[in-house]
């Protein structure tokens, strides 16, 4: 009678955790690793110093960031200050382009230190200060590269940007940004001031209905409005003048 062989696979193919088992427990196999393990050392050891080198160097070199970064925030906020003072006494050209003094302006603040969170806010203020210049471009510009996750910055500088679009008479592009600035974070006390402008800026550019849907989504979200009398005549207006372009 044949006896059944059953192979005895683990013996020939120990299995990853045994091989780990037995490194650990058979003092030959883990002496025979180590060796392994200086020999590779021996061999790659230039490699291996030049990764150890690019590691000290990166950590070195982030220190040194965010020593750099504090410093750049402090010297902003000194400069920046001041900028803000002259922008409040309407003393534009100051606030633009600085005093020789104890400010360099808005736009160099926003150019030198735009990383940092005052040379951000100074991009917006630099983008501001050129809409009120009516350099509708450069004010484009620099409220683009403004940034921000607040509930109110971010739509601000939207809206703002469509202002631009519309003194180009780009009304496509105004449409497109004042229904950013609509659609950002929406809140009671700002949100009916864009849905009012992207009103507008859908009329000028043609888009009648769409303007029609905005006073709908207007009269929806925001009942209570001050003048919600007022988007009800402008809805009536509009759909009378859609029904005479139809």
């Amino acid at each position: 009678m044949t006896k059944d062989k059953t192979p005895e696979t683990s013996k020939v193919n120990p299995t990853h955790s045994e091989a780990n088992l037995e490194l650990f427990e058979n003092p030959d196999a883990l002496q025979n690793q180590i060796g392994k393990s200086e020999a590779f050392v021996r061999k790659n050891s230039n490699v291996l110093y030049i990764i150890l080198g690019v590691i000290v160097l990166g950590a070195v070199g982030f220190w040194y960031f965010q020593q750099e970064k504090a410093k750049k925030a402090a010297k902003v906020q000194q400069e920046l200050f001041p900028a803000l003072f002259y922008a409040e006494k309407d003393s534009l050209g100051k606030a633009m382009e600085g005093d020789g003094n104890n400010t360099s302006g808005f736009v160099k603040i926003a150019d030198e230190y735009g990383g940092t969170p005052g040379g951000n806010l100074a991009t917006l203020y630099a983008g501001y200060g050129y809409l009120r210049q009516g350099k509708n471009d450069e004010a484009i510009k620099y409220l683009k590269d403004f940034s921000a996750d607040d509930m109110l910055m971010q739509a601000r500088a939207y809206s703002l940007i469509g202002d631009a679009y519309m003194e180009k008479k780009e009304y496509g592009s105004a449409v497109e940004y004042y229904q950013k600035a609509a659609d950002y974070k929406p809140n009671p006390q700002f949100t009916p001031h864009y849905l009012l402008k992207l009103m507008l800026a859908q009329e000028l550019n043609g888009k009648l209905a769409d303007a029609v849907a905005t006073c709908d989504k207007f009269l929806t979200t925001y009942p209570s409005y001050t003048d919600i009398g007022g988007i009800k005549r402008s809805k009536a207006r509009l759909e009378h003048m859609n029904g005479k372009k139809d």
